[in-house]
């Protein structure tokens, strides 16, 4: 039995990554909306409304900091070639 028998075609592994990728981009970016309510949230109950400020809350400059490593992720995964490959496709 060869190994395109046994394990599907090029083409299927290439989709099914695509898919996957696109679900984790689509479940990150749905992370960071929530996260960007949160830190709305926070930054109206704070008095202290600039983040240079040293009273500006912890808990903001944690979601502040979350929401960067989620966008840098979601740019990083959408410049994977799988995903480039889907986007010429539509």
């Amino acid at each position: 039995m060869t190994a395109m028998a046994e394990f599907g075609t090029d083409r299927n592994q290439t989709d099914a990554k695509r898919h996957t990728v696109a679900k984790l981009v689509t479940d990150l970016m749905s992370a960071a909306t929530e996260l960007e309510n949160l830190l709305k949230e926070e930054v109206e109950r704070s008095p202290v409304k600039d983040p240079n400020d040293v009273a500006f809350p912890l808990a903001a400059r944690s979601l502040q900091s979350r929401l960067a490593n989620i966008a840098a992720t979601v740019r990083s995964l959408t410049q994977l070639p799988e995903l480039q490959q889907e986007a010429a496709h539509r």
